[in-house]
């Protein structure tokens, strides 16, 4: 019997050690640890968590607030106290953290009176993550396995747009949520983002940059794939509607730089295939292709050095055959 006992002594002690005691109370209507237990009214727990606040020890405020929340959901102070957490974590530089945070506000508690304060402080940190610059291949290595600068930037921003979709600044942000996948690499859904832009809000004054965001969307995912002759018609076409459609756009110049650049682009791709096959013995297929770049993009540097090509190719066989 007595090692009855003792077996059962030694099974239960570190379980007395982990969880010394809990009791029950009628105010949160839960088992607490008194250790981790929050004020007995949400009322002192406020002044409490306030008081460690206003001496700016914002780890124990935090702590304290999210007690709150946690405990005391219904009372007067929660919606206060969640917008608190949110400040907190902004003070102790988790932005991040800080935005989720602010967007439990707008869920837990629609009524509240925050909510401008709510947008212009997420859109501030959004402002910061979009600005940012990934530097050194730590930085970016660390990006690899989390949430890049441009996708947490794209993440608030939605938040912002779900939150207050006819807010004054809904345009800039519908932007800067395209802007963010075109950073990012996203074109297809950049290229949402742009349309529902031009869609949505058609006086807005970004209408026409959005028009030229699309093509440059189209842009950098033909450079991406420089093989796809789809993707760069498709560019090119953009790029000439958006030319045709917008004369006096303070975007035209670069517009049709970027035009000349992809068809340039075009015209290499075709001479370099032009050049593979010259260089396996096959001059007929190669003089096809030479003669399509120029055919195709007479008026760009690889067009025109395709065309040296071909007739060199064409008076050396010539003058071959008549040897």
């Amino acid at each position: 019997m007595k090692r009855v006992i003792l077996l059962i002594f030694l099974i239960s002690y570190p379980l007395l050690l982990i969880y010394p005691y809990w009791e029950w109370t009628p105010e949160t209507g839960r088992w607490i640890n008194p250790k981790y237990a929050p004020k007995p009214t949400p009322e002192e727990q406020w002044k409490y968590a306030m008081g460690f606040y206003n001496q700016k020890e914002w780890e124990k405020a935090l702590r304290e607030f999210r007690k709150l929340v946690k405990y005391y959901p219904r009372s007067s102070h929660a919606p206060e106290a969640q917008f608190m957490i949110g400040d907190c974590l902004e003070k102790l530089g988790k932005l991040y953290e800080a935005a989720k945070e602010y967007q439990k506000v707008f869920e837990k508690y629609p009524e509240t009176k925050r909510w401008e304060e709510i947008l212009l402080r997420q859109k501030k940190i959004a402002d910061k993550f979009f600005e940012e610059r990934s530097e050194g291949f730590l930085h970016r290595s660390k990006e690899w396995f989390t949430k890049t600068h441009w996708e947490k930037a794209g993440e608030i921003y939605r938040m912002i747009l779900r939150n207050a979709p006819y807010w004054e600044k809904a345009d800039e942000i519908k932007f800067r949520i395209g802007e963010c996948f075109l950073n990012a690499g996203k074109f297809e859904e950049a290229v949402k983002e742009f349309e529902e832009l031009i869609r949505d809000y058609p006086s807005s004054s970004l209408v026409e940059k959005a028009s030229y965001y699309l093509c440059l969307c189209w842009v950098k995912k033909s450079e991406k794939y420089p093989n796809d002759a789809d993707l760069r018609e498709k560019a090119e076409k953009s790029l000439k509607e958006f030319i045709a459609q917008h004369p006096n756009s303070r975007f035209l110049e670069e517009a049709e730089r970027t035009l000349r650049k992809v068809r340039n682009n075009g015209a290499k791709m075709l001479y370099d295939i032009a050049k593979f096959y010259e260089k396996q013995g096959d001059y007929t297929a190669a003089i096809l292709y030479y003669e399509e770049a120029f055919k195709k993009f007479p008026d760009t540097y690889w067009g025109q050095k395709a065309n040296r090509k071909k007739k060199w190719l064409k008076n050396f066989f010539t003058s071959s055959s008549s040897s």
